[in-house]
């Protein structure tokens, strides 16, 4: 029996995401959520499945056999011990990696600059690896933003004329932030 999974289209995609938005408690915080959305299609022999389905997830550095976090958080680089048990309907999963009953994922796995998913699949008595490999882009390196340290962001990272007066709020400059000596030069 083969079992494959396949990307979603576009805008299959972005509805599942536009859904799950709404599902998704806001985080006022300011804490980047440990939690990347998934969604994908699982088919066996040509049929999409439908009911729960038993998944095990990692992300892994690269192609290579490094693992850098497992849904149960166990250690090493063998796929991960327990499984999570999701629904499937007409072959659409949907869920967020890194959430209840799911270990956080660590900012740090991001660090790399290659980071993959790797998603098992159980269908009778053994999890069968999909392929390929699924590879994470800009949305799971945004959680690199809540380790920026305060203070750490200079000029140099700052965008020409991103900082000027026009985009100050009103009364949001006074007498503290001007000089003690300003020189009005040649034009007054």
């Amino acid at each position: 029996m083969k079992i494959r999974q396949t990307p979603l289209p576009r805008t299959a995609a972005l509805a599942a995401l536009a859904w799950l938005l709404t599902l998704s408690p806001l985080h006022t915080s300011g804490q980047v959520p440990s939690m990347i959305s998934y969604q994908g299609r699982i088919v066996s022999d040509s049929v999409a499945v439908n009911g729960n389905g038993e998944f095990k997830f990692a992300l892994v550095r690269g192609a290579g056999p490094t693992l850098l976090w497992k849904n149960d958080g166990s250690a090493g680089n063998t796929e991960p011990a327990v499984g999570v048990t999701l629904p499937v309907s007409e072959g659409l999963i949907m869920t967020l990696l890194g959430d209840t009953p799911m270990s956080p994922i660590p900012p740090t796995v991001f660090t790399n600059n290659d980071v993959r998913l790797r998603v098992w699949f159980r269908e009778g008595a053994n999890f069968q690896l999909l392929s390929p490999d699924q590879r994470i882009v800009s949305v799971g390196y945004a959680m690199m933003a809540g380790n920026v340290p305060d203070g750490s962001i200079t000029a140099a990272k700052l965008a020409p004329g991103a900082v000027n007066p026009a985009n100050f709020p009103p009364n949001s400059v006074g007498s503290p932030q001007v000089t003690d000596s300003l020189s009005l030069g040649a034009q007054g």
